[in-house]
């Protein structure tokens, strides 16, 4: 299995031993949840259609171009203020990629597990980890348009949840 060049790296720097700093807190109630994905849609929903076309990339968290930065949901999301104020955050690395505010070794998926999922276990984590394992981590090349439908599907589906269940 092939785990790219940066699992190697941070495994011999066992990045584990490197404390981060503001790390994102995880949302501690289905109303905080659902703002949070609320707020992917409002990033998404305010491309212009140039951005839409040409700056938005499900498979690439995101990165420089000449044009500017093109980026995934997530990555797009970790430069909107909103999201900055929450620390999910992430600043351009000096080889043109986007990387996670929050240090060394970690990474994007780290950020959007934290960020989207609550701790607690029960069918509101599961319907949380589902839904980045639909919209955010499915890194197929898709329309704007379908990842806000995607979204929109999901948001509903927390909306409906009962928390007594």
């Amino acid at each position: 299995m092939n785990n790219g060049p940066h699992y190697e790296y941070r495994r011999r720097l066992n990045v584990s031993m490197i404390p981060l700093k503001d790390k994102p807190e995880v949302p501690k109630t289905k109303a905080e949840l659902i703002e949070r994905w609320e707020n992917v849609r409002r990033v998404l929903t305010s491309l212009s259609p140039h951005d839409a076309a040409e700056h938005f990339d499900m498979a690439d968290w995101g990165r420089k171009t000449e044009c500017g930065t093109v980026g995934c949901a997530a990555g797009l999301c970790s430069l909107d203020p909103w999201f900055q104020e929450r620390k999910f955050k992430a600043e351009m690395s000096p080889f043109g990629q986007l990387v996670p505010s929050a240090g060394v070794g970690y990474h994007f998926g780290d950020m959007v597990w934290d960020f989207f999922v609550p701790y607690q276990t029960g069918d509101l984590a599961r319907l949380a980890r589902l839904a980045c394992d639909e919209t955010l981590y499915n890194g197929t090349r898709r329309p704007v348009g379908q990842v806000i439908d995607e979204i929109d599907y999901f948001l509903k589906q927390f909306r409906e949840f009962s928390e007594e269940e």
